[in-house]
């Protein structure tokens, strides 16, 4: 399980606030030798070390990859984990790879709020609670700052 706490104030929550278009949810799995995403399926298989061309992009986000990465997705927030409007994954580039789900516009992550991914994933014997292996990145407005970070957090 997968857990974190949007900030509750200052330039963090005005940005969840006034997004116009879609905003981005970002898992970046480091080390994926220590701590790699698996399929949320009976058998958790591994993802191909080459993402399929229409799985890979935010164009490409679909609602039904989401249900090949994530097993379930809550919220303590009133109205439940934001519904996706798609999901997409990367191709493994240099030992990491990347989750992402898409949000419907003005329908994102809220400010001061918790929220839990329950994935499956395989852990490395050698893999320690020092070692950096996973970064969620909250992602802001697609559209008018594409490459805009609301909150980074590093899971240990």
């Amino acid at each position: 399980v997968l857990s974190f706490t949007t900030s509750s104030g200052g330039d963090a929550a005005t940005r969840y606030k006034s997004a116009e278009s879609s905003m981005r949810l970002r898992l970046s799995f480091d080390q994926v030798a220590l701590l790699e995403p698996l399929q949320a399926d009976a058998d958790g298989g591994a993802f191909p070390a080459v993402a399929e061309a229409h799985l890979d992009e935010v164009a490409e986000a679909s609602q039904n990859v989401c249900g090949t990465l994530f097993l379930e997705l809550w919220s303590n927030d009133l109205k439940g984990f934001p519904l996706p409007r798609g999901c997409f994954w990367s191709s493994l580039q240099g030992g990491m790879r990347d989750l992402n789900i898409l949000f419907e516009p003005q329908s994102g992550l809220e400010a001061g709020q918790t929220y839990q991914m329950v994935l499956n994933m395989r852990v490395a014997a050698k893999a320690s609670s020092n070692d950096h292996l996973l970064s969620v990145w909250s992602m802001d407005d697609i559209e008018r700052f594409p490459y805009g970070v609301v909150e980074l957090g590093d899971a240990r």
